[in-house]
Formats: structure tokens, sequence, C-alpha cells
């Protein structure tokens, strides 16, 4: 699966995510890692780990913020809203590919 978005005037804000099945649905291994210094800019992570993530953060209509930091190695899915829940996707031993089964880290503040 894809968690793609459609981006809006600024590099760092979207209107809407669309998550969609990609033909065929495996991790590819040709993916094209673009780094920006030492920051990644894109990740890998499992289908049904990814869509339970952004179904969670948004049941209350909250914006997402999704951060990506090299050390230690995490792809953060923060939604601020009624409450705050913040989900944690940790690097596994490639530091270039997330494989993450879910729950991994959840944070709330209600």
């Amino acid at each position: 699966m894809q968690l793609l978005f459609k981006s809006v005037d600024c590099h760092d804000a979207c209107i809407y995510p669309e998550i969609r099945t990609r033909i065929p649905d495996t991790i590819s291994w040709d993916y094209n890692f673009e780094p920006a210094g030492s920051t990644p800019l894109t990740f890998t992570v499992e289908s049904a780990a990814l869509k339970k993530a952004i179904d969670d953060l948004e049941w209350s209509g909250s914006s997402i913020q999704i951060v990506i930091q090299p050390d230690p190695p995490c792809v953060t899915f923060k939604g601020e809203g009624h409450g705050d829940l913040q989900i944690d996707f940790t690097y596994y031993v490639n530091t270039d590919l997330v494989i993450a089964k879910y729950p991994i880290g959840i944070s709330t503040n209600y």
C-alpha cells in the first residue's frame, strides 16, 4: 500500500492523504531514498500498520504530523485534536527500511 499526499502551496502541508494498494502489494527492492542531508525523505512500513496508524489518528478529525528522524532512527505520526496521539515506528536492522508491527510505540494525552 502507498500513502499519498495531495500538497498545497507549501512543501510541509497537504489537503488530504490517500491510502491505496500498489500493484503488486509487496515491498519493492528498487525503492529510491532521497536523502536531505542525514534525514531520509521516504520510508517503507508494513501496509496494515500504516493503515491502522492513519485510521487511529484521523478519528478526531485532527491534523497529522509526520516526522522522520535519523538518530535514533524513527518515523513518528502525531495527531492533535480532542486529545493527542503519537505513534512511533522505529527502524529495523536496515536503516533505510522501516518494517514495523502495530503498535510499536503509542503515547496519548487526553
